[in-house]
């Protein structure tokens, strides 16, 4: 969302104050009224932008324990169809003997019921790369590798990567059919401004006043034997119990 975008906000969120209750007269009521619903037509700016609130944003840990778990590979796709900013951290907590250990959590930030179905999804995500680990590992590659560990790493992060591509590609076409369901009904198509930026730069923002900076991760696995058998599997695990798991996606 640029300046010009937020001034514009600004304004009509102050001309929405303007009520009878605050001492107005219904003239004014009825001009401020006007006005807003002008500037909303104008610059094709929506309800939902005007009622975000930053107070709304919160972040949720998924703990992994010691190790990054290979799931965090998908972060693309989950972070695109979820609408949510996903960034791993080591964080030093204190066990039942009270002990220190390095816990490796994945936080993920964004509105709660975004923030809510990206965590199930997440943990969707871990549990299909987890069953499918243990299925590989029983398989004849596997057995006759002399790579074993090169070979597991390359699997996991490729299924995960793959997963990730499939759940980007869930988001766009969402998208492209909401673009084509306002055109059939003569809504306000969507634009740069449209709901997902304005959240999006919501959340930059957000973590930004946290000292967050948010990089790409990669990885490296050169092992070509089990990025293939990966991507296969990423290909063929089922998604569709942790995307519609969620009725309350804002």
């Amino acid at each position: 969302m640029n300046n010009d975008i937020k001034i514009i906000i600004e304004k009509i969120k102050k001309l929405q104050q303007k009520t009878i209750d605050n001492g107005c007269t219904e003239n004014e009521v009825m001009i401020s009224a006007n006005i807003v619903n002008k500037l909303m037509q104008e610059h094709r700016i929506k309800e939902e932008q005007i009622n975000f609130d930053k107070d709304d944003l919160i972040t949720m840990d998924y703990e992994f324990g010691s190790k990054k778990h290979p799931c965090v590979y998908a972060h693309h796709g989950i972070e695109k169809l979820c609408g949510v900013k996903l960034y791993t951290k080591h964080e030093i907590k204190t066990d039942e003997s009270y002990n220190y250990i390095r816990i490796k959590t994945l936080k993920i930030n964004g509105f709660e019921a975004d923030v809510e179905q990206a965590k199930y999804l997440v943990h969707i995500v871990k549990l299909a790369i987890d069953n499918e680990i243990a299925k590989f590992k029983k398989g004849t590659l596997y057995k006759k590798s002399p790579r074993k560990i090169s070979l597991v790493n390359g699997f996991a992060i490729a299924m995960s990567s793959q997963i990730g591509d499939r759940l980007e590609k869930m988001a766009k076409d969402n998208a492209w059919q909401t673009h084509k369901d306002n055109q059939s009904n003569n809504t306000v198509q969507s634009t740069g401004k449209d709901l997902v930026v304005v959240k999006g730069q919501m959340i930059a923002n957000y973590l930004a006043e946290k000292g967050v900076r948010l990089r790409s991760s990669s990885s490296r696995y050169s092992n070509g034997l089990g990025m293939g058998a990966g991507r296969n599997a990423g290909n063929n695990v089922s998604l569709n119990k942790g995307v519609h798991r969620s009725n309350n996606q804002r």
